[in-house]
Formats: C-alpha cells, sequence, structure tokens
C-alpha cells in the first residue's frame, strides 16, 4: 500500500482488534527481510520515537479530554500557530462539525474534569480532530 503526500489513513476497529499493536508493530517491521515502511522516504524502523509518533497517532478507545476548552483539546500539541478554520476544516473532514457547533460556545465550550458533558463518541472525534490538525 503506498500512503501519497497528505493522505490520511486510519485503522479502525473491526471486532476486538488490537489497534495500538498494530501502531506498534509498524514501527518493528524492519525485522521484515525483503521491504520497510518508509515516511518521507526515511525508513521508519530508524526514526526516534519522538519523530515517529509527530507521525503515527494513536487515539485510545476511552478518549480524556484536558480541563480546557474544545479548541485547546485539539490543538495542545501544536507548535505552530493555527487558524480556527483549519480546526474546523477538521472538524469537518471527521463529519464533527455539527456536533461542535451543536455546542454552547461551539470551540470554546469548556471540558469538565470528568468528561461528562460528552459521549464517548465525541470526544473520540475531538482527538480524531487533533490527529488531523
Amino acid at each position: 500500500m503506498k500512503i501519497e503526500f497528505k493522505m490520511h489513513v486510519a485503522i479502525v476497529e473491526f471486532f476486538n482488534c488490537d489497534k495500538s499493536t498494530i501502531i506498534l508493530l509498524l514501527k518493528h517491521f524492519y525485522d521484515s527481510t525483503s521491504d520497510c515502511i518508509t515516511l518521507n522516504k526515511d525508513d521508519i524502523s530508524l526514526m526516534s520515537s519522538y519523530v515517529y509518533y509527530r507521525y503515527m497517532f494513536l487515539m485510545q478507545q476511552e478518549s480524556s479530554l484536558y480541563l480546557d476548552f474544545v479548541c485547546k483539546n485539539i490543538t495542545i500539541d501544536l507548535k505552530y500557530k493555527f487558524s480556527e478554520k483549519k480546526v474546523h476544516e477538521a472538524c469537518y473532514q471527521i463529519n464533527a462539525l455539527n456536533f461542535v457547533f451543536s455546542l454552547l460556545e461551539d470551540l470554546n465550550t469548556s471540558c469538565d474534569l470528568k468528561n461528562l458533558q460528552f459521549f464517548d463518541e465525541q470526544r473520540q472525534r475531538i482527538a480524531v480532530a487533533k490527529a488531523l490538525i
């Protein structure tokens, strides 16, 4: 499989499939004798963990949110300035824009300490938007 520039790939759980194991196995695919996985033409087996996990995002089933705004939860690890338009774009790509607009204060809605105001699916969508950005 070849993943072209600017493409996103998602590994979706079908039934009791361990996505986190797949992500970890990708890193150790170098045990193969005939091929390798590359990212920007670099063999991922030679990448530092920091670089590897910059491009590989693992979203846990039980996504938890920081005690902050929805927007901050999506952009918390960014090292560059982001626009609200880019955040909306990520939410649109994962079909979460209607959910975000239904919130009392859109992206500026606060997340409570126990994440009780969001359903599991909504927390996961926020986590996926974070991965896309």
